[in-house]
C-alpha cells in the first residue's frame, strides 16, 4: 500500500507551509509572474538535485527519488508539478546531448531555478507527427537562422530559455532534427499571449514565432541532425514523470473522496460503509497502486540501465495516467453533484490529469510502441 518515506513526507510537510495548495487553485494571468512562493518551496524542497549530474546509469542523481519528488509535488499543486516536469526536458536534454559541460552554466542556472525554461516541439497541424516538423534552420557563417512556429508551449510565458526542435533545411523527417538552446530575448522570438485551456491553468501556456531567429553555433545542443535520438532519451526519463505527477493529483483526489465519505451520511449510513461505493474505492486503490509500481519499476530501469527502457517508461505513463484519469473519475463519484460544482474543486482535478494522457506522447501512440516492442520479443524468445 502506498507509504511515504522521510524523503517524500519532507516535500508534503514542506509544500503545506507555503501553502502552495492554495496558490496553485489560482489561474495564470497573461503577462503576470507565478507567485514567488513557488519557486522558493521548489528550492527550498531541492527537488533538482535528483537531476544534477550523477552516477545512475543515464548520469543523473536519481530518477527514482526525482519520480517521487514528482509524485508528493504532484499531489499539493498542479502548477508546481509542471514546472518540475517541464524544466526537467531541458536539463536530461543537455546531459544527453554531452552539453553539461559546454552549457554547464545554463545547466547549473535551471537546476537551480535561477532560470527557466520551455521546450519548442509541438506545431500546429503536427501533434504527434514529429517527422512533419514545418520549423527549419538553415546554416549560416558562423551558425544558425531558425524560421517557424511552435504552438502549446508550457511555461513559454516565463522562460528564459528556449530548447527549440527545428529541421536542417536540407534534410527530410527525423533524421533531420536539430535542437538549439535560445535566449529570449533573441531577435525575431515572439512569445504570443497565454492560450486558455482546459486544464493546467495556472501556468502560461503560448504559441511562440520564430522569424529569421539568428543562433551562434556554440547554442547547438548535440550535433546536427541527431535531435531526435537525444529527445527519444529524454522522453524515457519523462513519460514515468508525468506518470508520477499525475498519480500524486489522483492520491489527493482519493484522499478527499474518502475524508467526504466518511462524513457524508446517506440512506443512514455513511458513505464509506455503502458497499458499492467500498467496491469503487478497491478499484481505485488497484488502479492507483498499479500505477506506481510500474512507475516505480521504470524509474529503477533507467537508474541500473537495464534493457527496454523505452517499452517500459511507456508503459509506466500509460499505466500511470490512465489510473489517474480513472481514480478521479471514481472520487468524484463519491461526491455526487456537489462534486460537479467548481466551488468544491474536485473538477479541477478532472481537468488537470486528463492532459497527462496526451502528453510527452499521446497513450495512443505510447500502446503501439508497446505492442511493437512486445511482439517483437514474444516472436523472438517463441
Amino acid at each position: 500500500m502506498y507509504e511515504q518515506d522521510s524523503y517524500a513526507s519532507s516535500i508534503r510537510e514542506l509544500g503545506k507551509q507555503y501553502r502552495i495548495h492554495e496558490i496553485g487553485l489560482k489561474d495564470y494571468v497573461d503577462g503576470q509572474p507565478l507567485p514567488e512562493d513557488v519557486f522558493s518551496f521548489l528550492r527550498e524542497a531541492r527537488v533538482f538535485e535528483n537531476l544534477a549530474p550523477g552516477n545512475s546509469a543515464v548520469g543523473v542523481q536519481s530518477v527514482s527519488r526525482w519520480l517521487v519528488a514528482l509524485r508528493e509535488v504532484g499531489a499539493l499543486d498542479n502548477t508546481s508539478v509542471h514546472i518540475m516536469t517541464t524544466q526537467s526536458l531541458i536539463i536530461y536534454a543537455l546531459q544527453f546531448a554531452g552539453e553539461d559541460q559546454r552549457l554547464r552554466q545554463q545547466l547549473q542556472e535551471m537546476l537551480e531555478l535561477d532560470k527557466h525554461a520551455c521546450f519548442c516541439l509541438t506545431e500546429a497541424g503536427g501533434g504527434s507527427d514529429a517527422a512533419g516538423m514545418q520549423t527549419t534552420v538553415f546554416r549560416e557563417d558562423g551558425g544558425y537562422r531558425i524560421q517557424g512556429e511552435k504552438c502549446m508551449i508550457m511555461n513559454a510565458g516565463f522562460a528564459d530559455y528556449f530548447l527549440v526542435a527545428a529541421r536542417l533545411s536540407d534534410v527530410e523527417g527525423y533524421d533531420g532534427i536539430t535542437l538549439f538552446l535560445v535566449d529570449r530575448d533573441t531577435p525575431g522570438l515572439t512569445v504570443f499571449p497565454h492560450t486558455e485551456t482546459c486544464g493546467v491553468t495556472g501556468v502560461p501556456i503560448n504559441s511562440i514565432a520564430f522569424n529569421d531567429v539568428r543562433v551562434p553555433r556554440e547554442r547547438l545542443v548535440g550535433q546536427e541532425g541527431k535531435g531526435w535520438k537525444i529527445l527519444m532519451k529524454v522522453l524515457n526519463c519523462t513519460r514515468p514523470g508525468v506518470g508520477a505527477a499525475a498519480l500524486g493529483a489522483a492520491r489527493t483526489a482519493m484522499e478527499r473522496a474518502a475524508v467526504y465519505g466518511k462524513d457524508r451520511v446517506c440512506f443512514g449510513k455513511p458513505l464509506n460503509k455503502n458497499a458499492v461505493l467500498q467496491g469503487k474505492f478497491a478499484e481505485m486503490t488497484l488502479a492507483w497502486e498499479s500505477g506506481w509500481l510500474m512507475v516505480e519499476r521504470a524509474g529503477r530501469c533507467l537508474d541500473e540501465g537495464r534493457s527496454g527502457q523505452t517499452a517500459i517508461s511507456a508503459m509506466a505513463k500509460i499505466a500511470a495516467t490512465d489510473a489517474a484519469k480513472l481514480v478521479v473519475d471514481r472520487s468524484l463519484d463519491f461526491f455526487g453533484g456537489y462534486g460537479y460544482l467548481r466551488e468544491v474543486g474536485m473538477e479541477r482535478f478532472y481537468r488537470d490529469v486528463r492532459v497527462c494522457t496526451i502528453y510527452d506522447g499521446t497513450n495512443d501512440i505510447l500502446r503501439g510502441l508497446v505492442a511493437g516492442s512486445q511482439l517483437k520479443s514474444c516472436v523472438e524468445h517463441a
